[in-house]
């Protein structure tokens, strides 16, 4: 939604989003990252701020029902976080099933060059992180803090927040 304060009026700026459920803005304010949880995508927003208005400029398949995304404030790079398996998230939601199986995975998004980004493909997926440790089953946040070499864990149902040394 986009409201205008003054004219008092509100409009969507990006339409055919399922279960939105993560977004975050680029360091440089250009571009707009949006988990569509229900489809394992991130949508890439290029954003017109005058204007006020999203163009769709890509579909990234992140292969993970993801459920945030963070940005790292020192490289710009965007972090998708989630379950791979649908079954696996609706127990851990409807039920609070055993979370001790659950595969939770990472995905890096970092911009393209070259090659690519002339194709207009400004930006590409590494799966960085996979795990089924019990500390990690019910991570559901990221957070990367690169200058101090730290990855952040955590979620609804986690017990607390799991530091890692060393960054995706």
């Amino acid at each position: 939604m986009l409201r205008d304060s003054e004219a008092g009026t509100m409009k969507i700026a990006a339409k055919d989003i399922t279960y939105a459920n993560g977004i975050v803005i680029s360091l440089d304010g250009q571009w707009l990252f949006v988990a569509s949880s229900t489809t394992g995508t991130v949508l890439v927003y290029k954003r017109d701020v005058e204007k006020g208005t999203l163009k769709l400029a890509q579909r990234l398949q992140v292969y993970l029902i993801a459920d945030n995304l963070s940005i790292d404030t020192e490289t710009g790079y965007v972090y998708a976080i989630g379950f791979t398996s649908y079954i696996d998230a609706f127990k851990m939601v409807a039920f609070r099933d055993d979370f001790s199986a659950k595969r939770v995975g990472v995905a890096r998004i970092i911009p393209n060059s070259g090659e690519e980004l002339f194709y207009g493909r400004p930006f590409k997926v590494e799966n960085v992180f996979y795990t089924t440790d019990p500390l990690f089953a019910s991570a559901t946040s990221i957070a990367v803090d690169s200058m101090n070499g730290r990855t952040f864990f955590g979620g609804l149902f986690t017990p607390g927040i799991v530091v890692c040394e060393g960054i995706l």
